[in-house]
């Protein structure tokens, strides 16, 4: 089989959730297929890193990509990207999303590459569809991290007046409403979960492929940790819903949780932290630590992990890393969507700040609680969360239904 793999970014080293996937995606069609891959390079991707996977694909492509400019640059160059970013927005129908990546050279390769005898053309994200003919003339999936509007409607809700909001308001309503009409689409969709099945309309085209994560190599059991009670975040800094979830803990839960329990500290690690992520940082209380050699190992002296996720879509690996690693995990109901756990089995949700703060509490001071639920997470994520049997699933989609994977 011959598979045309079209991933919006450089899909190694695999250091966040959305490299992740596309690694792991690749990885399960390069086992049943001879895979062209073509990356649209981001500003912060190392297209030199390529090689290093070069068993995984027969021919490759690349594509630069200014991708999106920053809104809140001060200064002629913040004016001048507000001007670039406010042009980008004023096309009646097509969300900002797509132009981002759309070019003539973007299109002149997608259509010699759509020409040839694929069998399957899967690509990443949305941002790719205006560059395919419509209806296609070959089988076509598009894996959709997140929905798209529902991901950028939590944002808006929760963010304070700027000066993009009301025209990121109307690129809502357009990504609403092209969403919406994706199952009537002759091509078939990959979702993280059945929550965005669901939003999709659960068409029998939508396929479920969860996000994963690889176990440790050693059963993660910890001594208990030192008497320092040590709350920790994990992720990528400059992505929004992370720095949100930071500043929100920040604010908002970790002053409840500190006049409670005086010696707790809050540690964010991640790479690439924004200069408000950096400045959230005191050396004493909270530590910001920016990228790190092994994030897993910070794990090892978390007393308990947080996601106090409040927008965004997809399901979180940096929980699923959490679980496996046997951590208690306090998350909002937005942040675990997507994990099949139970709500004080797996992990404890909470959204409210007080009851968010309580959470953490509860964890901090009992020892066997957090043992539990860091037992019946770990054990979630190697049941049902394992890379290996995502790729599987890739496998089987790939092949077709009653079709052998030998």
């Amino acid at each position: 089989m011959r598979t045309l793999f079209i991933s919006d970014t450089v899909p190694f080293p695999p250091h966040s959730g959305g490299k992740q996937r596309d690694y792991h995606i690749l990885r399960g069609l390069a086992r049943v297929s001879d895979v062209t891959l073509l990356c649209f390079v981001q500003p912060d991707d190392d297209a030199d890193t390529l090689p290093e996977i070069g068993h995984l694909y027969k021919d490759l492509h690349i594509l630069r990509c200014g991708g999106r400019q920053g809104m809140r640059t001060r200064g002629l160059g913040g004016a001048l990207k507000l001007m670039t970013n406010t042009f980008e927005y004023l096309h009646p129908s097509m969300p900002a999303l797509f132009r981002w990546y759309s070019s003539p050279r973007a299109a002149a390769l997608v259509k010699r590459l759509y020409a040839q005898p694929f069998d399957l053309v899967w690509a990443e994200k949305l941002f790719s569809l205006p560059l395919f003919p419509m209806p296609p003339d070959k089988r076509v999936l598009f894996d959709l991290h997140d929905i798209e509007y529902r991901k950028l409607g939590r944002r808006l809700r929760n963010a304070p007046f700027y000066r993009l909001k009301p025209l990121e308001f109307a690129d809502y309503l357009k990504l609403r409403s092209l969403e919406r009409r994706l199952r009537k689409l002759p091509i078939e969709l990959a979702v993280c979960s059945d929550a965005d099945r669901t939003a999709l309309g659960a068409d029998s085209r939508i396929w479920v492929v969860p996000n994963g994560v690889d176990l440790p190599s050693r059963d993660p059991h910890y001594p208990l940790p030192g008497n320092v009670p040590l709350i920790l975040f994990t992720g990528t800094m400059n992505y929004p819903p992370n720095v949100d979830a930071a500043r929100f803990f920040v604010r908002s839960i970790f002053p409840r949780i500190h006049r409670a329990v005086p010696g707790a500290r809050f540690m964010i690690v991640g790479r690439d932290p924004l200069p408000v992520v950096q400045r959230l940082h005191d050396g004493e209380k909270i530590v910001v630590t920016g990228a790190v050699p092994d994030v897993a190992s910070y794990f090892s002296g978390a007393t308990v992990v947080v996601a106090p996720i409040r927008f965004g879509g997809g399901t979180r690996i940096k929980i699923l890393e959490a679980m496996a690693q046997r951590k208690a995990v306090v998350s909002t109901t937005i942040g675990a969507e997507g994990i099949e756990g139970q709500s004080g089995k797996h992990f404890i949700l909470a959204d409210a700040p007080a009851a968010f703060a309580d959470a953490c509490l509860s964890l901090l001071r009992n020892s066997d609680l957090r043992e539990r639920l860091g037992n019946e997470a770990y054990c979630l994520v190697r049941d049902q969360y394992q890379w290996s049997q995502i790729e599987r699933q890739v496998q089987r989609i790939v092949t077709g239904p009653g079709r052998s994977l030998g």
